[in-house]
């Protein structure tokens, strides 16, 4: 299963087909950090709007920076409710990323539970063309576990598929910490897509290592600097095969070992 594919088949249906629409496209993408959640909404940004990541109509929240105070989350709902009404009504085709939505305060999102069902208008907002992303660590573990357990079952990642991971991730995201626990928007089946992101084996981040070497400057490491870099990376200790923190912790890994001249 290639995640990207996914993402692109639904964002594609999206909107050759808004003027069927009947709700918001929405999606959950949800693994362990360092596995392209975050880069893939920022390739969707770039790719829908021409401004990209700067476009006006782009609208990103962070659980840890947007949502600061627990005790505040009656306010912080009402405030995003008003949000994402002006930034539809300014723009029917707005993009909005939740990202860290674990770390935000529960019942926050309930305020735009009905912007995310169907046919649902009020003041005359068409929701209908626009699209939500939740970007959330929660279900990263059980992905990894039940992967791991395809492939040993001598399943190649590469030919899993969707069904394979999404009731998981649901019921992870439902029971999980955060914005989305036992929520309204899960109860009535108003995200679209729940997107494994799966955990990254060693040959995936040495492909990390050789663009993090290659946007320094240095396209063609040595063998001894990627080994030096590969060596630093932790592996999970039930499935081994698994980077523990993806392609996260590298920039400075390879920038050490770049300055060993």
């Amino acid at each position: 299963m290639e995640t990207i594919d996914v993402v692109s088949k639904a964002l594609n249906y999206h909107y050759k087909n808004l003027e069927k629409s009947s709700k918001p496209l929405v999606m959950s993408f949800q693994g362990t950090s360092g596995i392209g959640k975050t880069t893939v909404s920022n390739v969707m940004k770039r790719a829908i709007y021409k401004k990209g990541m700067d476009s006006k109509f782009v609208h990103k929240f962070n659980g840890r920076e947007s949502f600061t105070l627990v005790d505040r989350a009656n306010v912080y709902k009402e405030q995003l409710l008003k949000t994402v009404r002006d930034a539809v009504k300014d723009c029917p085709l707005s993009l909005f990323v939740f990202d860290e939505v674990d770390k935000m305060p529960p019942g926050i999102l309930e305020g735009i539970t009905s912007t995310l069902d169907h046919g649902e208008s009020n003041d005359n907002i068409d929701f209908t063309k626009a699209v939500f992303i939740f970007i959330s660590n929660a279900g990263g573990l059980e992905i990894s576990q039940h992967l791991a357990t395809l492939m040993r079952r001598g399943e190649s990642r590469e030919d899993t598929q969707l069904h394979h991971f999404e009731k998981l991730t649901e019921l992870s995201m439902y029971n999980s910490n955060g914005a989305l626990e036992k929520s309204g928007t899960i109860e009535n089946a108003l995200i679209d897509h729940f997107i494994p992101f799966l955990p990254l084996e060693q040959r995936h981040v040495k492909k990390c290592i050789e663009q993090e070497f290659q946007r320094i400057g240095m396209p063609y490491p040595s063998k001894e600097r990627l080994d030096a870099v590969l060596n630093s990376v932790t592996y999970e200790k039930e499935n081994e095969f698994f980077a523990v923190h993806g392609c996260k912790k590298l920039e400075k890994k390879v920038g050490l070992v770049a300055a060993n001249d």
